[in-house]
């Protein structure tokens, strides 16, 4: 499994929650499998999603789409996101 880490700041939690939810589609059409959403404890209007793909392909193709960007702006995402791309390597209970 491959994934995309997505850390940004946004305007607001509440409306950018909205508009990701909105997206859900558009994420399984690019060959996204699941996404998780965190907020930092201190800073709520930083998020990080963790999205996964099946390849690596997919999940680089997927976050350089042109339209994610516009699509981000909309979400009232604030400056560049940084992006992480991660292959999977081991889960554990504890």
């Amino acid at each position: 499994m491959a994934y995309i880490m997505v850390r940004h700041n946004v305007k607001d939690l509440a409306s950018w929650k909205t508009a990701f939810e909105g997206d859900a589609g558009r994420r399984r059409t690019g060959g996204s499998k699941s996404a998780q959403v965190f907020h930092d404890s201190e800073h709520p209007n930083t998020v990080v999603g963790l999205l996964e793909f099946d390849t690596a392909d997919r999940a680089r193709k997927f976050a350089n789409d042109p339209a994610l960007k516009g699509l981000m702006e909309k979400a009232g995402v604030l400056g560049d996101p940084e992006i992480t791309y991660l292959d999977f390597v081991e889960r554990s209970a504890n």
